[in-house]
């Protein structure tokens, strides 16, 4: 019997964002780590921790092109998380591959594929569709880095430590943004920011800056509160079980954004009007970072919400279509 390789292709870059190659590789970490060949195939962008997580994960190819890589029908199942790809490239022809698997939201193109991925907890705009579909918080992708926040928030007396992230590039300076909001509440905090960017307090705060990346999964257990769009990154920190406000930056993180906000899982702080207007709820943002009740609610609705294994879900559902169809 042939071994099945299985080949992730997704792309990255400071303007559109790190989700789609951070999704599959959350997958990918769980294919590697049962022995399956698996290759990577895309942009990066030149985000540099991106690159790094990317190269440790054990893929036996990295390439940049498609062109690069002739597929194999016999043996080889595509797995695509993109916005941008055309439905019709004829590297993603579903002829070429022995099984596709496309990972979307909203915002995916109708892409020819054996079977959907949804990467979210929304699903009002998933219609009657010709392939199965997983979705639900059971089948969110979710890096095998992440744990459980074991630790209790701590009492209205401490120092609140806030962690303000816009996601795996911040385009769109979300982080320079929120942090100037911050910066003009009479209260005390500390503020650890994820940026590019150095970003200083004017009012003497205490604002730690480190650059995107890895650091972030040591950051998290030090702190009590996130601040972050509602994209990829807002649900890791919900399957970790951390109070998070969240704002929508972009057209396809909408959905989730209302879904979200309406389960409680999440305190909404606002969106992004056009490319330069944001409109945050600032009384909103007061009561998240004033009451620790508030904060520890947020943290009970998360509660086994997302429990981590998701990958595996999906791997093994993959698998069971491919053995099936074998047989």
């Amino acid at each position: 019997m042939i071994p099945m390789r299985i080949i992730f292709r997704a792309d990255a870059s400071l303007n559109i964002g790190t989700g789609h190659v951070m999704r599959s590789s959350a997958l990918a970490e769980a294919a590697i780590s049962r022995g399956f060949e698996c290759v990577f195939i895309g942009n990066m962008g030149n985000i540099s921790w991106l690159e790094d997580r990317v190269r440790g994960l054990g893929f036996s190819e990295i390439l940049t092109n498609p062109s690069e890589y002739i597929p194999k029908a016999s043996n080889e199942i595509l797995i695509l998380d993109s916005y941008e790809i055309n439905p019709h490239d004829p590297f993603i022809g579903i002829s070429n591959w022995k099984y596709v698997v496309s990972i979307a939201d909203p915002s995916t193109p109708k892409y020819n594929s054996n079977l959907i991925v949804h990467s979210g907890l929304d699903i009002s705009w998933i219609n009657e569709s010709p392939v199965p579909v997983l979705f639900g918080a059971n089948y969110i992708l979710i890096r095998k880095t992440m744990r459980k926040n074991v630790e209790t928030i701590p009492s209205s007396s401490e120092i609140l430590k806030i962690l303000l992230v816009g996601g795996g590039s911040d385009p769109l300076e979300f982080c320079k943004m929120m942090a100037s909001i911050l910066d003009d509440f009479n209260l005390h905090f500390e503020v650890v920011i994820m940026s590019r960017t150095n970003i200083q307090s004017k009012t003497g705060k205490m604002f730690r800056v480190y650059p995107i990346g890895p650091e972030m999964d040591k950051l998290i257990n030090e702190v009590d509160l996130v601040i972050t769009t509602a994209g990829t990154s807002c649900l890791e920190f919900i399957a970790q079980e951390i109070p998070t406000g969240v704002v929508s930056v972009a057209a396809n993180q909408k959905f989730n954004y209302k879904e979200l906000s309406e389960r409680n899982l999440v305190q909404p702080l606002g969106y992004l009007s056009d490319e330069t207007s944001w409109q945050i709820d600032i009384s909103s943002l007061e009561v998240l970072i004033r009451s620790h009740p508030f904060r520890l609610s947020l943290s009970n609705n998360c509660r086994n919400v997302i429990d981590l294994n998701g990958s595996e879900r999906v791997l093994d559902y993959i698998l069971s279509q491919i053995n099936g169809n074998a047989g």
